[in-house]
């Protein structure tokens, strides 16, 4: 049997049987974890049988399943004889977040683990320091970068104001300067600063890990942005992404979704007779276009923020060309309020005649065709106004 250092065994061993195949091998444990809740007489196992009933969709008989347990555990304290049993540690408190059952093992297995106090009441503003204090505090493990859209997003957002010239998006808690994109990442962190503080107890990494790289390649038209976008991800192993035709594509669907919603929420309603029956049908505005209180800035931000996978590194092709009514849209600004901007944004560019040779060079075929085709179109109209001018002389 190969030699294993570190391991963790869940739900073994059970049996007796099992308890000899690892004495056997001479295998030992430095812990045993024995998970359960607290016993309550007017409703025992409520918060188990609740996940688990989410979990399975099926019923989840908690007595009996406790007596199974019950009875593992006996067996395994019997292996452990009474010199280790004091290796059994059980823990009947499993209720609460998957955080905070996460430290409450922590303490029972690591005499030496402290789990950061709650620091709702410690969060405090600029107002509370003096200028000449603030300069001197070290800042968090995030730097200059806002730990709000590093845990949930997976970008690094510098912090800043929301306008040029205005109050530094601040919070200063136990002694540190935290810094952050805007106004409502500020407000999320004040509600649960503690899923933001304790990242790097998560992780062995230290400092902590950058996400997964994403970069902007983009310029003008024939400069080589998707033959390098190509040359990139085949090498690191990255995926590309055509940014306005995801987004475009995004802001589609999400139309036919709310369309869909608005048409079940109103109802289906019979459709109108018309003088015309060959005319087409009129168009539901009702359904079809959005309300005037519809807030379209907001619903891009959050399109473009779905187009933008945060868990996986990406290559953007940032070829942003809107037409028509879209030719509004301003890619730095939609980046920037959504929260997604790049770390690195490269721009190629190349000489005016270069980018029309290989932009002919691209539509060469095309070009072709198409005069083939016009001359073919032009002989044959020859020929016609030849037979039609012998026609008319006989």
């Amino acid at each position: 049997m190969p030699e294993v250092e570190r391991f963790i065994l869940v739900g073994f061993p059970q049996t007796e049987t099992h308890c000899s195949k690892l004495k056997e091998f001479n295998i030992n444990f430095d812990r045993v974890l024995f998970l359960s809740e607290e016993e309550n007489e007017e409703e025992p196992g409520k918060e188990v049988s609740l996940r688990m009933t989410e979990k399975d969709e099926v019923a989840y008989e908690w007595a009996a399943e406790l007596e199974v347990a019950n009875a593992q555990l006996n067996v395994i304290k019997e292996w452990l004889t009474e010199d280790n049993a004091d290796r059994v540690m059980e823990l009947k408190d499993c209720t609460g977040s998957i955080d905070e059952v996460h430290f409450k093992i922590r303490s029972k297995l690591d005499p030496f683990f402290t789990r950061p106090d709650d620091t709702t009441d410690d969060i405090r503003t600029s107002a509370d320091y003096e200028e000449e204090e603030i300069q001197r505090m070290p800042r968090c493990d995030f730097g200059d970068y806002c730990p709000v859209t590093y845990v949930d997003d997976g970008f690094l957002v510098k912090g800043g104001s929301d306008e040029d010239g205005g109050e530094p998006n601040e919070l200063y808690v136990n002694g540190k300067r935290y810094f952050f994109a805007g106004t409502k990442e500020m407000d999320k962190f004040k509600k649960n600063p503690a899923k933001y503080m304790i990242v790097q107890q998560k992780s062995t990494f230290t400092p902590i890990q950058a996400p997964a790289p994403k970069f902007m390649i983009t310029g003008n038209k024939c400069a080589g942005i998707t033959t390098q976008i190509s040359m990139l991800c085949d090498k690191f192993k990255l995926e590309p992404l055509e940014l306005m035709e995801s987004f475009n594509k995004r802001q589609a669907e999400q139309l036919k979704a709310r369309q869909r919603k608005r048409l079940l929420e109103r109802g289906f309603k019979g459709i109108p007779e018309q003088d015309d029956p060959d005319a087409e049908p009129e168009v539901d505005t009702e359904i079809v276009e959005d309300p005037e209180d519809f807030d379209k800035g907001e619903q891009d931000i959050k399109d473009l923020s779905g187009v933008l996978d945060c868990k996986k590194g990406l290559i953007i092709d940032g070829n942003w060309r809107p037409k028509g009514e879209d030719a509004e849209y301003q890619l730095p600004d939609l980046l920037k309020n959504a929260r997604r901007m790049p770390e690195i944004v490269v721009i190629l560019k190349c000489k005016e005649e270069v980018s029309i040779k290989r932009n002919l060079d691209d539509c060469e075929e095309e070009l072709k065709a198409e005069f083939e085709q016009k001359m073919k179109e032009r002989e044959e109209n020859k020929v016609k106004a030849r037979q039609q001018a012998k026609e008319e002389k006989l």
